[in-house]
């Protein structure tokens, strides 16, 4: 640490990268190397930044000055670094919660044309990274689908894993690339750890997608090593087999034997998902249609919420939220001049005025709570005003101002 000065820019680069491979260091030895590179981002390698990022991200260190000059320095250089610079930089950075629009897209810009010379940990990472903060880009989501399909054999359980989970949360369906997906999880599901198989089969049955086989080997593989699969592995395959309406008895059995004692570990997704789930199969073995998660305008109103209301308070639930960083304030009724009708156009307005995509109205009543938010990216360009969503089964659909 004393001596810190005396490293040139590879040696710091290098060094950082070390102790994160090693899980390692001390904050006042990995701070003193930070504020030292502060001083050389100009004159670093593309590699180097690379390097320097990854390993934050890896020791989970938010240096918010080197993250700065970083990201300021990377958008210039963006377009000299090579495929595996790019893409871990781009990981890094969604990794640290540090998003940067201009960045993404420059490196959006970049990858397509590094396409070819993608490895298939570049292609999980660059999937991933574009994922988690929910930018969609058609040709770049093509690009990859291309690069990777063919690469599949050659990827691991995680980036297999990466790819499928990127593509179900952008809702972007390709064919040859699942096809290719679930030929290789069938032949290595052994290979897979949990997180993998669960987030494989959520990510087929999120795209609707159905492999008959590939259910098969992850529902057999789950019942071997049923022990070890965490609330929200079970979530998944409980969400998944309901989403295919698949009643699987010895599965559904082991996944309720798995979940109990650690019930209390569940986030409150992964809960009401499971609860749908075993709602949902338990209403197909009594005979009675079941609908598949994603599909509410058909779904029975019975079988879209928790049998017994939910009886939270506005105030209790506005609390909850607050939490989380949302700010809660009642909409009050809208009437026509001179009559006490409630104008649903009116209504609608004054609900949804001045606020951004993706935000919306919590709608509480009858025991159901319905999220409507304003839609954001196709749906607002297919004229979709309102986006409804069920908050305990999952399930969505458009929503007119008559209904809201």
């Amino acid at each position: 640490f004393r001596r810190v000065h005396e490293f040139d820019e590879q040696a710091l680069s290098t060094t950082l990268w070390s102790f994160a491979k090693l899980a390692f260091g001390t904050m006042d030895l990995l701070g003193g190397l930070c504020t030292e590179v502060i001083g050389r981002i100009c004159t670093m390698h593309p590699q180097g930044l690379a390097n320097v990022v990854w390993a934050l991200a890896k020791l989970q260190i938010e240096h918010i000055a080197l993250l700065k000059a970083i990201s300021a320095e990377a958008l210039v250089r963006v377009h000299t670094m090579q495929a595996q610079h790019l893409t871990n930089t781009a990981w890094a950075f969604v990794k640290l919660q540090r998003y940067e629009e201009a960045f993404m897209k420059a490196v959006v810009s970049r990858s397509l044309g590094l396409i070819d010379t993608c490895a298939p940990q570049n292609l999980g990472n660059l999937a991933w990274a574009l994922a988690k903060v929910l930018l969609q880009d058609a040709s770049i989501m093509d690009a990859i689908a291309v690069a990777a399909a063919p690469k599949i054999t050659a990827c691991r359980h995680q980036e297999i894993g990466n790819i499928a989970w990127a593509y179900a949360t952008l809702a972007v369906r390709n064919e040859p690339l699942f096809d290719a997906i679930a030929d290789e999880t069938v032949n290595t599901t052994d290979q897979f750890n949990v997180q993998g198989l669960a987030n494989t089969l959520w990510a087929f049955a999120k795209l609707s997608v159905v492999h008959q086989q590939l259910i098969k080997s992850v529902s057999s593989a789950a019942l071997a090593s049923m022990t070890i699969w965490d609330p929200q592995a079970l979530a998944n395959l409980a969400w998944s087999h309901a989403t295919f309406s698949i009643v699987h008895e010895t599965l559904l059995e082991a996944i309720s034997l798995q979940a109990i004692p650690t019930i209390g570990q569940f986030a409150t997704q992964n809960l009401s998902n499971t609860i749908w789930a075993y709602a949902t199969l338990k209403v197909m073995t009594e005979g009675t249609e079941s609908q598949p998660a994603g599909n509410i305008s058909e779904a029975p109103e019975a079988n879209l919420s928790l049998e017994g209301p939910l009886d939270f308070t506005a105030e209790e639930v506005a609390e909850a939220l607050a939490l989380q960083g949302y700010s809660c304030e009642p909409v009050k009724d809208v009437l026509v001049a001179g009559s006490s009708v409630i104008e649903s156009e009116a209504t609608m307005a004054k609900a949804f005025s001045n606020l951004q995509p993706g935000s919306g109205v919590l709608i509480m009543a009858q025991g159901r709570y319905i999220a409507c938010t304003s839609p954001t990216g196709g749906e607002a360009k297919q004229g979709v005003r309102i986006v409804a969503r069920d908050v305990v089964s999952g399930v969505e659909r458009p929503l007119d101002a008559e209904e809201f």
